[in-house]
């Protein structure tokens, strides 16, 4: 009759002191129960290619920065009639940031404008295989490409090419578009902005104009000047938003309907077609382009028509003062001295 009362006591104690040591553990050594990590929101690799134009050095050009999203080839190839034609050098990269990438060319096959083009290394590893499996690699539909132009004396083994350097002191960019003002009767005008702030070069091959080529053109268009500094405020402020990107750029990716000879005065016309990008939205762009070339003097102009919503800046509407069209053109008139 004692010991059954005794030993249930001491179970009770014993069941007690072990739960005040477990409720001790667990107060003093937490446990932390880790944050799951949402791949699908994980930042993706974006493949891309940046390169600058340059000279030539021993047989060499280099790549600023290539970003793969896995193993694969940095592959060159020389211009045949305004894009990318036959494979001058390749090396290999790999996934993820590659710096500096040195190629080794054919200078014998040099032209003055090369394509730094992203491959993939889909094949055997380790091998390249182009043609074949290791194909270029697209970003959006888009191959990931980027032009450059060489400046050493490789650049003019086909047709001693010449420099024309862009002079803005006697060049000049210019938009149009139409505006209704609604405050005033829909009074229809039309808008005219300018920019002198323009820099490029165009490489020309007298010997065979087809071979010739154009920088990457860049425009300060927070200098875009009208008859309206309120419009010229709006549009630096809350549409183009030049205050805060001030440059845009065209790249040329392909030039069409180059003669294969020239006279030096002859007037000549053909189409440049590149990527247009304006505040970090790029879109394809066609211009129809007129040169002439009268000794160290190249003279030209180029126009096009796009649409403000391709590059998500308008058509703009201020509520019960005006609208604008979508559809604005460009016109560029320029004049470039021979380097």
């Amino acid at each position: 009759r004692i010991r059954l009362p005794l030993l249930g006591s001491v179970s009770v104690l014993l069941l007690c002191s072990l739960f005040l040591i477990a409720c001790q553990s667990a107060t003093s050594n937490p446990t932390e129960v880790p944050t799951p990590v949402n791949t699908a929101t994980m930042p993706k690799t974006v493949p891309s290619v940046t390169v600058e134009d340059q000279e030539v050095d021993a047989a060499k050009v280099y790549i600023a920065e290539v970003v793969s999203d896995g193993p694969g080839w940095l592959v060159v190839h020389k211009q045949v009639d305004g894009k990318p034609g036959p494979v001058v050098g390749y090396a290999a990269v790999s996934g993820g940031k590659n710096n500096q990438i040195s190629v080794e060319i054919d200078e014998s096959a040099v032209t003055g404008t090369l394509y730094a083009m992203l491959h993939g290394d889909t094949g055997l590893v380790g091998t390249y295989e182009f043609p074949g499996e290791d194909g270029p690699i697209s970003v959006n539909d888009k191959v990931v490409i980027q032009p450059f132009n060489i400046t050493s004396p490789a650049s003019t083994q086909t047709g001693n090419s010449v420099v024309f350097v862009i002079n803005p002191e006697e060049s000049e960019i210019s938009y149009e578009v139409g505006e209704t003002f609604i405050n005033q009767d829909n009074r229809f005008a039309v808008a005219v902005g300018r920019t002198t702030q323009i820099d490029g070069e165009i490489i020309v091959d007298p010997v065979d104009p087809s071979s010739s080529t154009l920088s990457q053109i860049k425009v300060d268009i927070s200098q875009l000047t009208s008859d309206n500094s309120r419009r010229d405020n709006a549009l630096r402020d809350r549409f183009l938003l030049s205050s805060q990107y001030p440059i845009a750029t065209f790249t040329p990716t392909e030039i069409s309907g180059l003669p294969e000879n020239y006279k030096d005065g002859e007037r000549i016309e053909f189409q440049v077609t590149g990527d247009l990008s304006v505040r970090e939205v790029t879109s394809p762009v066609a211009f129809d382009v007129s040169v002439e070339i009268q000794g160290d003097t190249l003279e030209g102009e180029a126009s096009t028509t796009i649409l403000m919503s391709d590059f998500e800046v308008g058509p703009i509407s201020i509520a019960g003062i005006l609208n604008t069209e979508d559809e604005v053109s460009l016109n560029f008139k320029f004049k470039a001295e021979a380097r």
